[in-house]
């Protein structure tokens, strides 16, 4: 068995791959490689449209239903708001009923990248994101950072 290996296997499979790409037997596909590109892109744009529909449903909750293809529940939004943003919201706390809303929106009814989790799980995400960043999701900008750290996960 001595000598049985002469060179590296690295250096082997290094060489089978020259061997095949020069003699054609291997295509690599920039195109392959652009196309995972492009669709963390489309990632991001998904992330930043949702963040804005978020941001938006405060004031324009119809707007959103239509974003997320989904029913207005009444029920639901009175629960969320007296179970959920209740407890996210303590005496004194500086934020508007449209921020309120928002969040409660999101809780509720989610988006299309988050529709998989429930109502709990959404609330819990805020809920982190306030420990994290002392603040609740106010803004469109905060709303892209906790949807891109969901998106990581």
């Amino acid at each position: 068995m001595d000598g049985f290996i002469k060179y590296p296997l690295w250096a082997i499979g290094g060489f089978i791959i020259l061997t095949l790409l020069f003699s054609g037997g291997l295509n690599i596909s920039i195109s392959s490689v652009m196309a995972s590109d492009s669709a963390s892109v489309k990632g991001l744009t998904t992330i930043q449209k949702e963040a804005s529909a978020i941001y938006k449903s405060g004031n324009d909750l119809n707007g959103f239903l239509m974003f997320n293809k989904v029913k207005k529940d009444l029920a639901a939004q009175k629960k969320g708001m007296k179970i959920y943003i209740d407890s996210l919201v303590k005496n004194g706390e500086k934020i508007t009923v449209n921020e309120k809303y928002a969040m409660n929106n999101f809780i509720v009814y989610g988006t299309p990248s988050t529709s998989i989790y429930i109502q709990d799980q959404r609330f819990l995400m805020i809920k982190k994101y306030k420990e994290y960043n002392d603040s609740l999701p106010k803004t469109e900008d905060n709303w892209n950072l906790l949807l891109k750290s969901i998106a990581v996960r």
